[in-house]
């Protein structure tokens, strides 16, 4: 894939998820801590899912996944940093200033945990950024299991960050995860697994 597809594809998925997430919190209750929020933002393509060969902690056959606590796990490195307005539109000329900003996070690996109850449609992720844990909240994004976090840990928002999000698709392949930072009033940078040109 070309680089200049790569970015936008990269930034396509965070705006479309930031997007959906202000609109779900707009709605939700005050009270973040409320673990009910998972099931009301709750992908529409939940139900759609089958237990995977490669994740799921329970032996549930297709037929069975709607009955299915799914458990999963995954380490996502971080090898690319790119720039970008708040709005999701790419910032090239800025890519070396985030690098600067955040190079020490480059190679990082993220640790993350993943629940999704496929009888009750109510999903939740847990992550680990350089032994800073952070909760992940669902958000409906058709096609795949999307988290987004609402608060993150003391540590990462006195480096910088802002946010978490991590995707996978329903049938668990191409597996996401972006770190974002501030840089400037105008500017954000993406920390993610997403390879320039891959």
């Amino acid at each position: 894939m070309p680089i200049s597809d790569t970015r936008n594809s990269v930034f396509s998925t965070a705006a479309l998820v930031a997007g959906t997430l202000a609109l779900s919190m707009s709605a939700a209750s005050a009270d973040q801590h409320d673990t009910s929020t998972s099931s009301e933002t709750a992908p529409a393509t939940a139900s759609d899912a089958t237990a995977s060969a490669q994740q799921p902690a329970s032996s549930a056959s297709p037929g069975q996944a709607r009955e299915a606590i799914i458990e999963g796990f995954m380490e996502i490195p971080l090898v690319a940093i790119l720039a970008a307005q708040p709005s999701g539109t790419p910032e090239p000329a800025k890519d070396s200033d985030c690098q600067d900003r955040f190079g020490p996070y480059s190679g990082k690996v993220v640790d993350v945990a993943f629940e999704i109850d496929m009888k009750k449609n109510v999903m939740i992720a847990k992550t680990n950024v350089d032994g800073s844990e952070a909760d992940l909240h669902a958000v409906s994004i058709p096609g795949t299991y999307t988290f987004i976090s609402q608060n993150l840990p003391k540590a990462l928002q006195e480096a910088g960050f802002t946010q978490e999000i991590f995707s996978v698709r329903t049938d668990f392949s191409d597996e996401a995860f972006h770190l974002i930072g501030k840089l400037d009033d105008s500017t954000v940078c993406l920390l993610t697994n997403i390879p320039l040109g891959g």
